[in-house]
């Protein structure tokens, strides 16, 4: 998913005095709000949502299966909208995402999913836009303050 955060970040990759991460502006819920229609609809769709199993019983552990699958649904969210999200909409997005892609786990009896859970998978998966060679600024991501997570 090589462009998401990087993108994102890359906008805002300047760093204050004293090497803390400016302040970042805060997401529109309406923007917000569009992703998580969008992810929902799409984890609807039965080819995704099978996938979606598919991929998170080939994970391995829970964790990795739900931060996989996130990614997995935020990339497609990603490319439809041409990379038009606003970038400060992606992380409260994916958090909700993540919450989306455990209940499908659940339904379809993969394991039982926790909040703990939910944020567990969702800093596995910044860490995974992190490592990817595209998405350098990602790791910038990991030190802003999850809302709600």
């Amino acid at each position: 998913m090589p462009g998401i955060i990087g993108n994102a970040m890359q906008q805002n990759q300047a760093q204050a005095p004293g090497g803390k991460l400016p302040p970042h502006k805060p997401a529109n819920p309406q923007d917000v709000q569009r992703v998580v229609i969008a992810a929902t609809k799409a984890i609807h769709e039965q080819a995704l949502s099978q996938r979606l199993i598919q991929l998170m019983k080939a994970a391995g552990n829970p964790v990795k299966a739900i931060a996989q699958a996130t990614l997995t649904v935020m990339q497609g969210i990603w490319e439809k909208s041409r990379g038009t999200i606003p970038p400060e909409a992606l992380f409260p997005a994916g958090v909700q995402v993540a919450q989306l892609v455990g209940e499908l786990a659940q339904a379809a009896k993969l394991f039982q999913v926790t909040p703990q859970l939910i944020k567990a998978a969702v800093r596995m998966a910044v860490m995974m836009f992190a490592k990817q060679p595209d998405s350098q600024p990602a790791a910038q991501l990991a030190a802003q303050p999850a809302p709600g997570v």
